[in-house]
């Protein structure tokens, strides 16, 4: 009727499924333990859009168990470490007026067959985040010539999408797989037999058709390498 505030189908739902405990007496109950929230953790509610749910309830899905909230929370430390490290890096450069080229290793291992860090980001989250500040190259060393492939191919897609124009290279190694946990000159590593400078060259030349425009060579690449590089990319 006119006047009258309209009550939602929800309100009417809601009302009916109450009716039940409404002659209850909670006069002499007690209340139930309050579970207090971890250390450094305060309960919020907020409103998330339904794609970011999705993504994160399918992760979860994926996994066979877990908590989607707690990735929500995960990605956003992420996000702000991230900006703490852009920060950090734009304080030392300063500004210099120097050409800032960024490097990245990768995984050795990568599972599913994306492009990550060895410490465990996509190679297009790190090129994004090299592109803020502005670089003047991205490049990729001391990892596998397997895992480079990928990796300039992520970043030449990323550099493109943003409407940028910034060379990619690829300086790979000529080492075994390395696992996560392997620490930088904690030991001595074998040299590849199946990496000489022709091997090295095939993997040359398909980092150029994907888009890499400066090649070179990390641990265990020789000068015979580089002269073979030389002599047939020129």
């Amino acid at each position: 009727r006119r006047g009258e505030p309209t009550k939602s189908k929800g309100y009417a739902m809601k009302k009916t499924a109450a009716e039940p405990y409404r002659d209850i007496d909670f006069t002499h109950t007690n209340r139930g333990p309050v579970v207090p929230s971890e250390p450094g953790k305060t309960k919020i509610s907020i409103r998330l859009d339904n794609r970011i749910l999705d993504y994160f309830r399918s992760l979860v899905e994926k996994a066979g168990g877990g908590n989607y909230q707690t990735l929500i929370n995960n990605a956003l430390m992420e996000y702000i470490q991230q900006q703490s490290m852009l920060e950090a890096v734009r304080q030392a450069v300063g500004d210099e007026s120097k050409p800032l080229w960024v490097s990245f290793t990768l995984d050795d291992e990568p599972a599913g067959g994306e492009a990550l860090l060895r410490s465990g980001e996509t190679v297009t989250d790190a090129v994004a985040a090299a592109i803020e500040l502005n670089v003047s190259a991205v490049l990729f060393n001391c990892s596998q010539p397997e895992v480079m492939s990928a990796a300039v191919r992520d970043a030449v897609a990323e550099i493109k999408r943003q409407g940028k124009e910034i060379p990619v290279g690829v300086y790979a190694n000529a080492f075994p797989a390395q696992s996560k946990e392997a620490e930088a000159n904690a030991e001595l590593d074998e040299i590849r037999a199946d990496l000489g400078p022709d091997a090295y060259l095939t993997w040359a030349q398909k980092w150029v058709e994907l888009g890499a425009s400066i090649i070179g060579g990390c641990c265990g690449i020789t000068p015979e390498h580089i002269a073979k590089l030389t002599e047939k990319l020129k």
